[in-house]
């Protein structure tokens, strides 16, 4: 298979942070999705989508409530510190780069996440 993904407007920053995120999502997916199956797809823009790399990771896992972790309401705490450290990790380093990062998660149904960075 030819992969003719254009990467070429990202710098070693941009790379670096991209990894580290898709690193930690399949670290959270192994960790505690209890999934059968996890997918990453990277493309560039299709059609009439803003020019860049898009980025989507999605399992087939347990799931959970993002905004409940993403604002500590679900109840759960690890030695006083938030369990939802890595989702945080992942978004800051998304601002960093000026990509835009969003997650989908249903309890029962899994995870998405998305990562868009913009051509210069």
């Amino acid at each position: 298979m030819l992969d003719d993904t254009d990467t070429s407007f990202l710098d070693e920053n941009d790379i670096l942070n991209i990894y580290r995120i898709a690193q930690e999502s399949f670290t959270n997916i192994i960790k505690h999705s209890k999934a059968e199956e996890a997918v990453i797809l990277i493309r560039n823009s299709c059609e009439n989508e803003e020019k860049g790399l898009y980025i989507f990771i999605s399992d087939d896992g347990c799931g959970f409530d993002y905004d409940a972790e993403r604002y500590g309401n679900s109840g759960f705490t690890r030695l006083g510190a938030s369990k939802h450290f890595g989702l945080m990790g992942m978004e800051k380093r998304a601002q960093l780069i000026g990509a835009d990062f969003s997650v989908s998660s249903t309890v029962g149904e899994g995870t998405q996440i998305r990562i868009f960075k913009r051509d210069k």
